[in-house]
C-alpha cells in the first residue's frame, strides 16, 4: 500500500490532486505504517509465545518419555 503512495510522491502524482487532499496523504501514510508496525509487532510477540508454549511441550514430552 505505501509504496503505491511513495511511487506516486516521487513520480509526481499528487500535482493531479486538490492541495487538501494531496496534503492529507503524508498524514494516512504515517497512520498506516504505525498501525502495521503495531500489528507486526504484535504478531510477533504472540508467535514467540506460541514458541515458547510449544517448546515447553515438546520438552515436557521428552521427559515423561525418557523417565
Amino acid at each position: 500500500m505505501t509504496a503505491i503512495i511513495t511511487h506516486c510522491a516521487n513520480a509526481g502524482g499528487y500535482r493531479i490532486l486538490k492541495k487538501e487532499d494531496a496534503d492529507s496523504i503524508p498524514d494516512y501514510e504515517r497512520m498506516y505504517r504505525n498501525d502495521y508496525d503495531f500489528e507486526k509487532t504484535a504478531y510477533l510477540d504472540a508467535q514467540k509465545k506460541a514458541a515458547s508454549s510449544l517448546i515447553k511441550v515438546i520438552n515436557e514430552e521428552y521427559h515423561l518419555n525418557n523417565e
